[in-house]
C-alpha cells in the first residue's frame, strides 16, 4: 500500500510528452538550475575546513556552470584534485580557469548526454550557437552572428527543421534568448547556450567543420 515510484526522465527529450502521458494523474516537477545561493553552498560546504573559495573563484565557477549541479560539482572536483597537494588552500579565479580542460576531460560522460540526447537538427543548431559565441571571443568584439548564417558558410541550407530546432532548444532549456543592442549585429534577438562549460566542450569536441 505504501509503494511509490519516482521516475526521473532525462534523455531523448522528444519522447517526453509520450512518457509523461503514462503518468497522467501523477504530479510532476521540473528540475532545473540551482539558485546562486544554493550553488554557492554546493561549492563551499563539501570542502569546508579543507578549501576556501574566494568570491571571485565562486563567480568564475558560476559563470561556467550557471548553477547546473553536475557541472558545478565537476569543476569543484577538478579544483580539489589540482590543489589537494598544495599548501595554499585559498582558491582564486586563476585556479578555476586552470582546470577547465581537465574538467572537460573528466566530465566527458555527462557532457556527451547534452548532444546525444538531441535530434540531429537540434545538434546542428547547438554547435552553430557554440561557434557563434566562440567567434565573439576570438575577435574580441561584441557582435554576434546568427547560427543559420554561420551554417550557410559551411554549405548548409537553412530548413524549417533547423528553424524549429532553435525554438525547441529554448523549450528544453538548452538555449536562452539574448536581447542586447550592444551585442547584436541587427539589434534583434539571438541565442546562447545556458551552460558555458557545455559550449566550450561543443567547440572542442563537435566543431561545425
Amino acid at each position: 500500500e505504501k509503494l511509490f515510484i519516482i521516475p526521473a526522465i532525462d534523455h531523448q527529450l522528444e519522447d517526453l510528452p509520450r512518457l509523461l502521458s503514462l503518468f497522467r494523474r501523477a504530479p510532476t516537477q521540473k528540475i532545473g538550475l540551482l539558485s546562486v545561493e544554493d550553488s554557492e553552498k554546493l561549492i563551499t560546504e563539501p570542502t569546508k575546513g579543507i578549501l576556501s573559495y574566494s568570491q571571485v573563484a565562486i563567480q568564475a565557477i558560476l559563470e561556467l556552470s550557471n548553477g547546473h549541479p553536475y557541472f558545478t560539482q565537476l569543476l569543484c572536483f577538478a579544483v580539489f584534485m589540482r590543489t589537494r597537494n598544495q599548501q595554499n588552500k585559498q582558491i582564486i579565479s586563476e585556479d578555476v580557469q586552470g582546470i577547465i580542460d581537465e574538467a572537460l576531460d573528466m566530465g566527458e560522460g555527462g557532457l556527451v548526454w547534452f548532444r546525444e540526447g538531441l535530434p540531429i537538427p537540434e545538434r546542428v543548431i547547438f554547435s552553430a550557437v557554440a561557434e557563434a559565441w566562440e567567434r565573439v571571443n576570438l575577435r574580441g568584439d561584441s557582435s554576434i552572428e546568427k547560427p543559420l548564417i554561420i551554417l550557410q558558410e559551411y554549405g548548409v541550407v537553412p530548413t524549417e527543421l533547423l528553424r524549429q530546432a532553435k525554438t525547441q532548444l529554448i523549450e528544453w532549456d538548452f538555449l536562452e534568448l539574448v536581447d542586447n543592442e550592444d551585442l547584436l549585429l541587427d539589434n534583434s534577438q539571438t541565442y546562447q547556450i545556458k551552460v558555458e562549460l557545455v559550449r566550450r566542450w561543443l567547440v572542442k569536441q563537435h566543431p561545425l567543420r
